[in-house]
């Protein structure tokens, strides 16, 4: 998925996971439901993105005046779509490697996942009912 990831990692990483599905091969597993936004970093994105099916990553800094307005929208629009759609929020200052091997050049960008691959990105803060839109169409 990501293409400066150390193959190495990546095949521990693929094991594991591998070893957790034969754990719970059988069970009956609830699928995790989020209704806000879940703080990610450069080691934990590529795990919500692999384990959900459409994620949307909001790419951040607190400093950043159009991420201040799109903040409480992604909120509002995790609230509603809770059990669609996982959103996820990355601070790019303290989580610069993801941040790079995405090709994030603005704040804030939305990312858009869809089965673990990127689909979509959309840079600038948006409004809430174009997002909708969006999201709407990929539901």
């Amino acid at each position: 998925m990501f293409e400066d990831i150390d193959p190495d990692l990546e095949a521990i990483r693929q094991r594991k996971a591998k070893e957790l599905r034969e754990l719970l091969d059988g069970e009956a597993v609830t699928k995790q439901v989020f209704d806000r936004p879940v703080e990610a970093n450069d080691r934990s994105l590529q795990d919500i993105i692999a384990s959900n099916d459409l994620v949307i990553v909001d790419m951040w800094a607190p400093w950043c005046g159009p991420c201040k307005m799109i903040g409480p929208i992604i909120d509002k629009l995790a609230m509603k779509y809770k059990g669609k759609v996982v959103f996820a929020k990355v601070n790019v200052d303290q989580n610069p490697v993801i941040s790079g091997q995405l090709g994030v050049q603005s704040i804030p960008t939305l990312l858009i996942f869809r089965s673990g691959s990127l689909i979509d990105r959309k840079v600038g803060a948006l409004p809430q009912q174009a997002l909708e839109m969006l999201i709407d169409r990929l539901l």
